[in-house]
């Protein structure tokens, strides 16, 4: 695929994060005008503040999750333990902090299984 061909051109180039905190406030948004989006959203929902609720209300989401047992866990691949352990040490140490992951793979490669299964345990 044309990413792995990118990916290969840059192997040792290291991962560059934003701090989340200051989000708003780097240079490039302050020197930005944004005067011509002033104005331009004005659905009453999003001036109410109840965008978010209203959209949830339209949109339920079916949230019944399959039982799995623990044991399903080893059926993991060694990556999608990984992610498995992470998310589940995450929770169940009871972290304040946001966790942020990114999950991807071709077709069939198990990124709705390992979704699925922590659903389950969570």
């Amino acid at each position: 695929e044309d990413w792995h061909e990118l990916a290969r051109m840059l192997p040792d180039r290291p991962l560059e994060e934003e701090d989340i905190d200051i989000l708003g406030r780097r240079d490039i948004d302050i020197n930005y005008d944004w005067t011509p989006h002033v104005g331009r959203y004005t659905d009453d929902g999003i001036l109410n503040g109840d965008y978010w609720k209203q959209r949830k209300a339209a949109n339920r989401l079916d949230l019944d999750v399959d039982r799995q047992p623990l044991e399903a866990r080893d059926s993991l691949n060694r990556h999608q333990r990984l992610v498995y352990d992470t998310v589940m040490d995450h929770f169940l140490n009871q972290e304040p902090s946001q966790l942020l992951l990114h999950v991807d793979g071709g077709g069939g490669t198990g990124k709705s299984y390992l979704i699925n299964l922590l659903s389950a345990h969570l």
